[in-house]
Formats: structure tokens, C-alpha cells, sequence
């Protein structure tokens, strides 16, 4: 009976196992980078031109330019409402104006 126990004993790694085993892991990242690679290589996008690069420059700084317009200047958001659109510099001004009134009027209790 003793015997049949020691023939069930965990012998030590060999170096085929170590190969073995370091063959394996590094085959299955390897698989895994092969299938990234197949995955990306279809939806890869096209390069992009100067002319491109260049159009979208000027788009982006005309939009830009617009922007800064509409910030920094008066106009009509809804004439009919009687709503106006005034400069984000003087909006913040008459903000703080607003709040140290506030503070002025606050009621004692």
C-alpha cells in the first residue's frame, strides 16, 4: 500500500516542461497579436492630404473667428422676445454688480 502512494508523488519540472510550457505562452500571445493585427488592418483609415489638413485649418479658424464674434459682441438671440445677446466681459461685470446688491438688500432676521 505504501508503495502505490509514492508512485502517485509530483516529480520535478524537467526542462522539457519548462519548453514546453514557455512554447505555449509565448504561441498564444502570438496568436493573440496575430488576431489584433487582422482585426485592425482592414479598418485602418486613409492618410490624410496637406490639402485636407490645410482646408480643415481654415474651417476651424473661420469657425473660431465666428465664435469670438458672437462672444464679444451685441445682438438679437429672439427680437420678438425682446431677448439680446450681450458680451461674456460685460455679462460677468453686470453679475458681480447683481450679486453685491444682493448682498446690500439681504434682510436682517
Amino acid at each position: 500500500m505504501s508503495n502505490s502512494h509514492q508512485d502517485h508523488a509530483l516529480k520535478p519540472p524537467t526542462r522539457l516542461h519548462f519548453a514546453l510550457s514557455f512554447a505555449g505562452i509565448l504561441g498564444s500571445f502570438l496568436i493573440f497579436l496575430l488576431i489584433l493585427l487582422l482585426a485592425y488592418l482592414p479598418y485602418r483609415p486613409e492618410p490624410v492630404d496637406t490639402q485636407q489638413v490645410e482646408e480643415r485649418k481654415t474651417k476651424l479658424a473661420d469657425y473660431r473667428a465666428g465664435v469670438a464674434k458672437e462672444v464679444n459682441s451685441y445682438g438679437w438671440v429672439n427680437q420678438s422676445k425682446g431677448v439680446v445677446r450681450i458680451p461674456v466681459e460685460e455679462s460677468m461685470k453686470l453679475t458681480v454688480e447683481k450679486y453685491h446688491q444682493a448682498e446690500r438688500v439681504v434682510p436682517a432676521k
